[in-house]
C-alpha cells in the first residue's frame, strides 16, 4: 500500500464502488470480527434454507442431456415449468450440445442428431490469464512460504482453532487497479489499430461484435484500469504446466512472494467443446490466453510496470538485494521478453491450471 502511494498511486476510493485507481485490501471470505473462515454454502445453503419443503438437492448425480421431448429412457428428472442450466462456464456447453443444442457440424462429428442448430454454443470463450512475478524476500522476513514446515503450519492451524488469531485468520491479498502506465499515446494508438472490431457471421454473434466496440473504448481512456495487481505472500509457480497441482506447492527452495498481474479486458477468445457424445467425457477447453496480440501486450507491459513496485521503497527493503526471480534472472525492461514471459508463465485464473 505504501508503495504504491510512494509512486503517486495511494488509495483514494473504494474500488467495490465500480471505480478507482490504486490499491485495496482484497475482499475474502473471513470475517473481519471473529476472524472465521466462511463459503458460499454457509452463506446461502445453511440449515434454514435446507429445511424448505419446495428444496430438493441431490448429490453426486451425473447430468447426461436435456430431454426436450416426452420420450426418453433412463432415469429423468422433470420440470412442469422453467429449467435453468447453471453448470458452469465449461459443462453448460457441454450439456447442451449432448442435448442437441449447437452447432450442426460438431454434433454431427460425434453422432448427435441437431435438434436446435446454434452456433454460439460452445463459443466466444473469455477468462482473465494471471502471469506470476515471484520475488525471494529478505532474510529475516516470513512468508507463506514457511507453511512447508509441518511444525510451522501445525502453530498456524492451533492459532486459528483457538481464537482466530495467526495468519489463517486474516485476508492476505493486497490488490491494486491500474491503468498500463507507461503506454505513451503513440503505443496507444499502434495498439488501437489492432483492436479490429469482428464483423458479425455465423462464427462471431452481435454480443461479440458489441464487446469488442466497449473494449476499444475502454482501453482508450487513460484513466480506466486495464489490469488488477496482486500481492500473494507465497510462492506461485507459474512453470508448473506439467503438474498443475504443484503451482500452490511452495516446493522451490527458499522464502518467496508473488506478485500477480491479471487482465481487466481479455480480449482473446477461445471454445468449448465436446470429446466425446460420452457424457463422462471431459469436454475440450481452448482458453485462447493471450492470442490476441492486444492483450498480450497490455499483459507484457504491466508485468514490466509491476517490477518498478518491486524495486521501489518500502517494498525494495523487505525483498532480498540481488535475490533470486522465479519468473526470471533479471527485471522485465524489454517489450517483447516480457511477452515471451507472459505466455510461458500464463495461468487460467477460474481454473487455477496452466493454459496449454
Amino acid at each position: 500500500m505504501e508503495t504504491f502511494k510512494g509512486l503517486g498511486y495511494p488509495q483514494v476510493e473504494d474500488p467495490i464502488n465500480g471505480a478507482g485507481i490504486g490499491p485495496f485490501v482484497t475482499p475474502g471470505s473471513v470475517d473481519p470480527v471473529t476472524h472465521t473462515r466462511s463459503h458460499s454454502g454457509v452463506a446461502y445453503l445453511g440449515q434454514g434454507i435446507q429445511a424448505r419443503s419446495n428444496l430438493r438437492v441431490v448429490t453426486g448425480a451425473l447430468v447426461e442431456r436435456l430431454v426436450l421431448d416426452q420420450r426418453s429412457e433412463g432415469v429423468v428428472a422433470t420440470a412442469q415449468k422453467d429449467v435453468i442450466l447453471a453448470a458452469g462456464t465449461t459443462q453448460t456447453p457441454q450439456i447442451l450440445e449432448l442435448s442437441g443444442i449447437g452447432r450442426s457440424s460438431v454434433l454431427q462429428a460425434h453422432g448427435i442428431t441437431p435438434i436446435i442448430d446454434h452456433a454460439g454454443v460452445g463459443e466466444n470463450l473469455q477468462d482473465h490469464g494471471i502471469v506470476p512475478l515471484g520475488y525471494e524476500v529478505a532474510d529475516g522476513f516470513p512468508s507463506g512460504d514457511m507453511a512447508r514446515d509441518p511444525e510451522v503450519a501445525a502453530a498456524a492451524m492451533a492459532a486459528y482453532q483457538k481464537d482466530g488469531s495467526g495468519p489463517l485468520g486474516m485476508v492476505p491479498l493486497i490488490s491494486a487497479f491500474m491503468p498500463c502506465v507507461d503506454l505513451g499515446q503513440p503505443a496507444l494508438e499502434e495498439i488501437l489499430q489492432k483492436i479490429e472490431v469482428p464483423i458479425e457471421t455465423p462464427d462471431t454473434s452481435i454480443t461479440h461484435t458489441k464487446q469488442f466496440e466497449v473494449l476499444r473504448g475502454l482501453i482508450q481512456d487513460p484513466e480506466e484500469p486495464t489490469a488488477q495487481y496482486m500481492l500473494a505472500p507465497f510462492q506461485i509457480l507459474g512453470r508448473a504446466a506439467d503438474d498443475p497441482k504443484s503451482i500452490f506447492s511452495l516446493s522451490h527452495p527458499g522464502i518467496f512472494i508473488s506478485m500477480v498481474t491479471v487482465l481487466s479486458y481479455p480480449l482473446s477468445r477461445g471454445y468449448v467443446h465436446l470429446q466425446s457424445a460420452n457424457s463422462q467425457d471431459a469436454p475440450v477447453i481452448d482458453h485462447g490466453m493471450l492470442r490476441h496480440p492486444v492483450g498480450l501486450e497490455l499483459h507484457a507491459r504491466h508485468s514490466m510496470w509491476l517490477e518498478k513496485i518491486a524495486e521501489a521503497e518500502p517494498m525494495a527493503s523487505l525483498l532480498k538485494k540481488g535475490g533470486e526471480r522465479l519468473h526470471a534472472t533479471e527485471p522485465l525492461t524489454d517489450l517483447e521478453k516480457a511477452k515471451e514471459i507472459c505466455k510461458e508463465l500464463v495461468l487460467c485464473i477460474t481454473s487455477v491450471g496452466p493454459v496449454l
